[in-house]
């Protein structure tokens, strides 16, 4: 019987989760015609980790010896402007935005890597002006073939929120109808 490595295993889910998401991924072309060795998993999880979103940046934290990666793109943008307008609309605040808490929940669901080096996921849109997520990774994190696939999920779950939030506000600006009250019927006096 031939043992295959775990680590081919995880490279080979990557890339299907990367596949999933965007069949014309540059990292799928990259891959295209190696021979994919189990020794690779580290390498294609860290070039497939900015093929999800549009914009990713990462920086090493010598200090606290953390990796740092920030991901932002349009469809997170859409889905909290999305957000801010229907609170506006419905007159809550986002703390009230049923909506918004739904997303912040499946985003904590997406990212959800079960990990002791893995720091977590912060969310903001007020700090620079543009939603964005920090991924903090420490140097002994070792599920980095999970990354991808939550990215992944984490995208879709902007683009599926941002479409409920958009039927919400839609409800929100149709026309109320009124019913008037109906006219009695006269009856003769006998």
């Amino acid at each position: 019987m031939i043992e295959i490595s775990s680590w081919l295993w995880e490279s080979l889910y990557i890339l299907k989760n990367i596949y999933d998401h965007d069949p014309e991924a540059d990292i799928l072309k990259m891959y295209h015609d190696n021979e994919l060795d189990g020794d690779d998993m580290y390498e294609i999880a860290m070039n497939s980790m900015d093929q999800v979103f549009s914009d990713t940046r990462n920086y090493y934290n010598y200090d606290d010896e953390i990796d740092v990666t920030v991901f932002s793109d349009p469809v997170m943008t859409e889905c909290w402007n999305a957000c801010a307008e229907y609170e506006t609309k419905a007159g809550i605040e986002p703390g009230k935005n049923e909506y918004r808490q739904e997303l912040i929940r499946d985003l904590q669901s997406a990212l959800s890597i079960p990990d002791y080096s893995y720091c977590g996921i912060y969310y903001s849109d007020l700090d620079r002006g543009y939603p964005r997520i920090v991924m903090l990774m420490y140097l002994e994190f070792a599920q980095h073939y999970m990354v991808p696939e939550a990215l992944c999920n984490a995208y879709s779950s902007f683009e599926y929120h941002t479409k409920r939030i958009k039927k919400a506000i839609a409800e929100l600006e149709k026309p109320k109808i009124i019913e008037l009250p109906k006219k009695q019927q006269r009856t003769k006096a006998a």
